[in-house]
């Protein structure tokens, strides 16, 4: 084929932060960067990592928010992104079953009288698209052309409110009542739930750049305020510390973990 007919490589930067806080005593979140992923007791002392990645591979990421307390929290989260690991593992993954499957045996290993369970956000690229999905309220954004806008769906009634008209996405941040979600990794009859996971693809271009975070982020920073900080430009490595460094000058209140992913062309 002549140079001037062959495809040009797409290829993906990437940073993970993964922080404790400065309030809680554990951390209960979790991720999966296409690979990697750590045991809770490693992530107490926080996590930085960066990474390139060909998009001809397929990569996943995914950000997992634990709840129940403690222990339980951070078992789910652990639980769930070695489920997405080994579903990431397979020639064709079907997250939608795989997300049900994890999910039944975080509820199978809860002991009786607790809740223990987690979110899940999770971008899986193949075939040229982003295929995002979600259950819970960590999120997935995409920045493209200088405007951030959100892919995912949080599962709870406060964003029903915002989807209804009722609230701005300013005082769903604020609510009093957002971190109650209605569906999670680890619920009880999740059948009753078709699809389980929110979904969306898009088809993903060179400049584009996802970020995916838990609640300890997207709860205390303002879409616009994220946008501004991501119009800052520079490497996904410093924008990522930007991100987390706000999140903490803003308290730290919850774990705060982000994945930045930068669509790059060779």
């Amino acid at each position: 084929m002549p140079f001037f007919l062959r495809k040009k490589k797409m290829t993906l930067s990437g940073a993970v932060r993964c922080h404790i806080g400065h309030v809680r005593q554990n951390n209960e979140d979790n991720f999966y960067f296409s690979g990697l992923f750590f045991s809770p007791d490693d992530l107490d002392r926080g996590c930085s990592r960066e990474g390139e990645f060909e998009l001809s591979t397929d990569p996943v990421f995914a950000v997992c928010d634990g709840m129940g307390g403690e222990e339980d929290g951070e078992t789910a989260a652990y639980m769930a992104v070695t489920g997405i690991a080994e579903e990431a593992a397979r020639p064709i993954p079907d997250w939608e079953t795989a997300l049900k499957n994890i999910s039944r045996s975080i509820c199978l290993g809860s002991l009786p009288g607790t809740t223990r369970g987690c979110t899940a956000a999770l971008i899986a690229f193949s075939s040229g698209r982003a295929r995002i999905f979600n259950v819970g309220d960590s999120r997935v954004y995409l920045f493209r052309k200088n405007t951030l806008r959100q892919l995912s769906r949080d599962h709870s009634p406060v964003y029903e409110m915002y989807e209804a008209g009722l609230l701005t996405r300013d005082e769903v941040r604020l609510h009093p009542r957002n971190n109650i979600i209605s569906r999670f990794l680890g619920m009880e009859e999740t059948g009753s739930f078709d699809p389980f996971a929110h979904s969306v693809s898009v088809r993903y271009r060179p400049g584009d750049i996802f970020l995916i975070c838990s609640d300890g982020l997207s709860d205390l920073i303002p879409d616009l305020i994220l946008q501004k900080k991501l119009l800052e430009g520079g490497t996904v490595r410093s924008a990522a510390d930007r991100l987390l460094r706000e999140a903490l000058d803003r308290g730290g209140r919850d774990n705060v973990t982000l994945i930045l992913l930068n669509v790059k062309q060779k």
